[in-house]
């Protein structure tokens, strides 16, 4: 009688051997630890896997098949975009320049408006080179993840960074990763330390924030204490705004619900949209905003909002796009930058465009459809609470596939497109949901609400 195993092997076995007219295919091992390694397929035994670490000047790792859980071949990855460099820290700084190295656990950068920084690797969040989209968050948050120049992906806990290498893993299972090799980086999770007294950001017209405390403006410059006790002087011409207190905005209970070009009808989908956040969120303030061009009114709603809900745009064809961009870019720029979340709903031809132009999320329209939508695991976590691993669109909800201008990451699907989108944006998000509402579920309410809270 065959076991499981043997039958795992074998198939494993037989899939290899047809991969073999493939150039260099790559495969994703999950270990029962929460280890996760992807590479190629070095040799395959009955007792044990050895993977070949794409990115890596060959090196090895033998894995034994007690401690797999499942193999699976990757599709190719996906080239970098072109972007600069970007540094995130568990504080909320982020800087955008250029990455040099990690050498002896301390991340090398130059940021374009604060020039070299020496950063010890426990305060970074992420990190990614040339616009490339760092990892996912993995399941264990005391485990880092790894993405290498060559398509390897490493998750599990950090070891040790000695010299300008990485090193990844359970014992026996360790991966090394030279830091040079490395695309993208996502650190542990680490608890917020909460807003210290004195605490105040600084936000340029780039996208870089730094998180600093004790400010004080001698002739024309701003002195800061930043990240690592490092001490910043900026001339005050450079900085584009100035924040004391709070350093995001997830603990706000406010949100502005935009919805000058949806149909406004009383028993339209704008007024379903507000209706259902009121139902949805006691206890929390929701702005019915109907601005054709975002003025004065606007901006105030927004400097207190958590999230901004844009209604859908079935009337877009007749905005004037240029003014409605020179209203809107700053306002919003600002407000990703400080953590908000911006949720549009169900747009279509026109408005996926203008919010592609604005550089916020690029998707293309699909079809209208309606059925069972998975989730990601991302997804899930992001807005399924109080959901299954699953749910029921409604008729006529908008999917999507992937522009390619942008990286964007998929948070519910099926085969017949993308229903929901995200992109992290400054401290912020970007996110798309293909229903406009006008015959809401309770599922579809409920993804709603979570999506204003998402994180």
């Amino acid at each position: 009688m065959i076991n499981g195993k043997t039958r795992l092997l074998a198939l494993l076995a037989a899939a290899l051997a047809a991969a073999s007219f493939a150039q260099e295919p790559s495969w994703i091992v999950d270990m029962a630890s929460g280890d996760r390694l992807q590479g190629q397929l070095g040799a395959l035994g009955p007792s044990s896997v050895k993977l070949i670490l794409r990115g890596t000047s060959g090196s090895t790792v033998e894995i034994a098949a007690k401690d797999i859980a499942s193999l699976t071949r990757d599709p190719p990855a996906t080239p970098a975009a072109d972007g600069p460099d970007r540094l995130e820290l568990h504080d909320g700084s982020a800087f955008v320049g250029r990455y040099v190295r990690i050498e002896k656990g301390v991340v090398l950068f130059e940021s374009v408006m604060l020039g070299a920084l020496r950063l010890n690797l426990d305060q970074v969040s992420s990190l990614s080179v040339g616009g490339a989209m760092p990892p996912e968050s993995p399941k264990d948050p005391s485990h880092a993840a790894l993405a290498s120049k060559g398509g390897s992906l490493a998750v599990g806990a950090l070891k040790s960074a000695t010299g300008a290498d990485l090193t990844l893993g359970s014992p026996g299972e360790e991966t090394t990763l030279s830091s040079a090799a490395l695309l993208a980086l996502r650190m542990p999770s680490k608890a917020s330390s909460g807003s210290a007294a004195g605490r105040i950001e600084l936000a340029f017209a780039n996208g870089e924030l730094v998180v600093g405390a004790s400010p004080e403006l001698r002739s024309g410059t701003l002195f800061a204490s930043g990240p690592g006790g490092l001490r910043v002087g900026v001339p005050i011409e450079k900085i584009d705004s100035i924040s004391y207190g709070q350093s995001s905005l997830s603990a706000l209970r406010s949100v502005v619900v935009w919805g000058a070009w949806a149909d406004m009808a009383d028993d339209g989908e704008h007024a379903y949209v507000v209706g259902i956040l009121r139902d949805g969120l006691p206890g929390w303030t929701v702005t019915d905003s109907r601005e054709e061009y975002p003025g004065r009114d606007f901006a105030s709603a927004l400097l207190k909002a958590r999230t901004l809900v844009v209604s859908e745009t079935e009337n877009w064809y007749s905005v004037d796009t240029g003014r409605i961009a020179d209203a809107l870019e700053k306002p919003l720029s600002d407000f990703l930058a400080r953590g908000g979340n911006l949720v549009i709903c169900s747009p279509q031809s026109e408005s996926l465009a203008f919010w592609r132009d604005l550089g916020l999320i690029d998707l293309e329209g699909g079809d209208f459809n309606d059925g069972t939508v998975p989730f990601t695991v991302q997804g899930k976590a992001a807005v399924g609470a109080g959901l299954g691993s699953s749910f029921e669109t409604i008729n006529g909800t908008s999917f999507y596939m992937e522009g390619g201008s942008l990286p964007v990451e998929v948070w519910a699907g099926n085969d017949a497109g993308i229903v929901v989108a995200s992109r992290k944006v400054g401290k912020g998000r970007v996110i798309v949901v293909g229903m406009d509402y006008f015959d809401p579920s309770d599922d579809t309410s409920r993804l709603l609400v979570n999506a204003v809270q998402a994180k």
